[in-house]
């Protein structure tokens, strides 16, 4: 049953918000109407929560306990001493990470670089304030705003193209 199977992935992955949404759909094996159907019926009736890309029991929400709460704050302590060229090697508890991930407290850009989500604001706001006052923005004048490392520049400006923020011209990126 549904309840079985998320209450199962729920021991196993206590830091995550939910199962894989399409996990459930195979599981189910209802195509795509059919699925949202019952998966609405099922939200309706407090059997599971939905959160797009996931789904839950209504009960559950991740924590950090003990150790997991002392190793979320070492890791963003650590990202926090160089927000703008924080460290890529850290081998940081990838569920950990996925639970800073997901509420919100670092924003994953992609290539292991990882920014507090107080970094990723400030370098979204000068992006944003440079595209305003110029028309464009090169991953340049990113590396020298942030005075990082073209690797985090680039990191930055291929994130923001793909959640459409920006849109890369050339060279340049413009605003949306």
């Amino acid at each position: 049953s549904v309840i079985i199977w998320l209450e199962d992935f729920h021991s196993k992955f206590p830091l995550r918000q939910g199962a894989p949404r399409e996990e459930l759909r195979s599981r189910l094996a209802f195509g795509g109407a059919v699925y949202n159907q019952v998966v609405s019926m099922m939200v309706d009736k407090a059997v599971i929560k939905d959160h797009q890309s996931t789904v839950s029991r209504p009960e559950h929400y991740p924590m950090l306990k003990g150790d997991e709460k002392t190793k979320a704050s070492t890791y963003l302590k650590k990202i926090s001493v160089d927000p703008f060229s924080p460290p890529t090697n850290l081998n940081a508890d990838s569920e950990i990470v996925n639970f800073l991930s997901e509420s919100g407290k670092v924003v994953r850009v992609g290539d292991g670089i990882i920014f507090t989500s107080e970094a990723y604001d400030q370098m979204l706001k000068g992006v944003e304030n440079h595209i305003h006052s110029n028309g464009d923005i090169t991953v340049g004048d990113v590396r020298d705003m942030f005075e990082t490392s073209r690797k985090y520049a680039l990191a930055l400006m291929d994130h923001l193209d793909q959640q459409q923020i920006t849109r890369r011209v050339g060279d340049v990126r413009i605003l949306r």
